[in-house]
């Protein structure tokens, strides 16, 4: 969060952290009225501009970031996942993607396949947002609080002895 500083020379100065690093820039004001204008849109400008990465171009770098990283069957859950969800809800700039889209992902997935399935896929898109959040850019991962589908446990199949030995000769 910038902050506001006045130095001795009485000019008021924003100072903020970019990538790790303090930063100070002047707002060219004596007067702190006229610098908190300055330090306000100083912040609309830093927020538009990190706010800029289309969902496209996102998932681009996440995928490129995970071909590396993950397995060969893990990455392509999150390409399939990941072109989905993107023909789902379109280019959008990656800020403005909701929880509202997210659970429409998800009841148009449960319309189509297994609800072990969009668990799946589910998962992989909390991890790739979670990733956006790492990397900053959203505030908070749109995946975070929905709920995956319950999915029944199922016993294990067994073969009966005589089953078994029924199946035996045959291999």
């Amino acid at each position: 969060m910038p902050s506001l500083f006045r130095r001795s020379n009485g000019i008021y100065y924003i100072c903020y952290e970019d990538e790790g690093k303090r930063r100070w820039k002047s707002t060219n004001q004596t007067h702190k009225a006229d610098a908190l204008e300055e330090l306000f849109q100083f912040e609309k400008l830093r927020s538009e501009y990190k706010t800029r990465t289309p969902l496209e171009s996102f998932f681009k770098d996440f995928l490129a970031h995970t071909e590396v990283t993950w397995p060969q069957k893990t990455l392509e859950i999150y390409k399939r996942a990941s072109h989905r969800f993107h023909h789902l809800v379109g280019n959008k700039l990656l800020t403005s993607i909701t929880p509202k889209e997210v659970d429409l992902y998800r009841t148009a997935r449960a319309k189509e396949v297994a609800p072990a399935r969009v668990n799946i896929e589910l998962h992989a898109l909390r991890a790739a947002f979670s990733t956006a959040v790492r990397w900053k850019l959203i505030t908070e991962n749109p995946f975070k609080k929905v709920p995956l589908f319950r999915v029944p446990d199922q016993m294990p199949i067994y073969f009966s002895k005589e089953d078994f030995k029924k199946f035996v000769p045959v291999i």
